[in-house]
């Protein structure tokens, strides 16, 4: 199949890569469209969500919305309500098989900085569209805006995964970094993470939950220990210790009930 991604310039935000090589202004949208209908047998294309009303109107009808949720997004200041989501326009695709796990239709994931450009996409967001179009490894993979470069990254580790994948996934995340929280207002505060078991580390002597009073040592068979231990050898198993002798004697019954001790006492 071939499948083609579009990330262009956001409505009204193409002044933010003026500086960029391929800066060509504002993008025609409605050509872009056509383009990707003409040519390509599945696509997606990533908006804003305030432009998503106008370019949902240039899209066919079997379009779906696809969203990417951004639990650390950038407040701006007289914003009450975040942009902390976009649109993902997807058509077409690959149908996927009983045997596939479903895949949902949107990701959270946070959004990236110090990746040299604004809009970078995460890596995790780039194995969630080619796992939500259901692409193959031989299939034809066109990124339109390149940005960065990190979808087509993302696309050679997605049809080599399993060959030495974890290689490929260092390489990447030199290009930077998502941010997985929002940054501590104290910078100078350290924080120390809880130790990770290791496979050489040393087992930790347990130590006693609670005292209690020291167990009988029979492995002390010195003379202190002697008279205990003939004591021990004499009992058989089956047969009780018999009880000290009482000296008070025992109680001798006299034969009547209730009714007859209390005639006889009359």
């Amino acid at each position: 199949m071939r499948i083609a991604y579009a990330d262009p310039p956001y409505i009204g935000q193409a002044k933010l890569y003026k500086d960029h090589p391929d800066y060509a202004g504002e993008i025609d949208h409605s050509a872009l469209i056509e383009r990707l209908n003409a040519n390509y047998d599945a696509w997606a294309l990533s908006l804003s969500s305030p432009s998503l009303q106008q370019i949902l109107a240039l899209c066919p009808s079997e379009v779906r919305v696809r969203a990417w949720i951004k639990p650390f997004a950038s407040f701006k200041p007289g914003v009450g309500a975040a942009y902390a989501w976009e649109p993902v326009m997807v058509r077409g695709g690959r149908p996927r098989s009983r045997e596939q796990p479903t895949v949902r239709d949107w990701i959270s994931e946070s959004i990236t900085l110090k990746r040299g450009l604004t809009g970078a996409k995460p890596l995790n967001f780039c194995f969630w569209l080619f796992e939500v179009l259901n692409m193959q490894p031989d299939d034809e993979f066109h990124d339109l805006f390149p940005g960065t470069g990190i979808v087509s990254q993302a696309w050679e580790v997605w049809r080599l995964r399993g060959v030495n994948v974890q290689m490929r996934l260092s390489a990447i995340s030199a290009v930077g970094t998502a941010v997985t929280r929002r940054p501590r207002h104290s910078p100078g505060r350290a924080v120390f993470p809880h130790p990770v078991p290791r496979l050489y580390s040393l087992a930790r002597k347990a130590q006693p939950s609670c005292k209690h009073s020291p167990p009988l040592d029979l492995g002390n068979t010195g003379p202190c220990n002697g008279n205990l231990l003939q004591r021990l050898g004499k009992l058989r198993p089956g047969v009780a210790t018999p009880l000290a002798t009482a000296p008070i004697a025992p109680l001798e019954g006299t034969g009547y009930g209730p009714v007859e001790e209390a005639v006889e006492r009359a």
